[in-house]
């Protein structure tokens, strides 16, 4: 421990790792919402593109993609609400 944090009261570092751990979870939470929502779908697909093709073969554009995508939900709803 440096001389600096030995003089610090210990409420101003257990507010700041609390500060810490608060952030992780919004950052946290906000990656959970954005994966289940599908925000990261087109970059999931065009990384797997990638692995899987190669430059041989060129992948769909973004508005492609997601029109398969609603077509797709369209024609097997399965499990949603709507």
């Amino acid at each position: 421990m440096t001389a600096t944090a030995a003089r610090r009261p210990a409420r101003i570092i257990s507010v700041r790792a609390g500060a810490a751990a608060l952030g992780r979870a919004g950052r946290a939470i906000a990656w959970y919402m954005r994966e289940l929502m599908g925000d990261t779908a087109y970059r999931t697909y065009l990384d797997h593109h990638v692995a899987t093709h190669g430059a041989d073969v060129e992948p769909l554009t973004e508005r492609e993609f997601w029109r398969g995508r609603m077509d797709e939900q369209d024609q097997n709803p399965g499990a949603r609400c709507c």
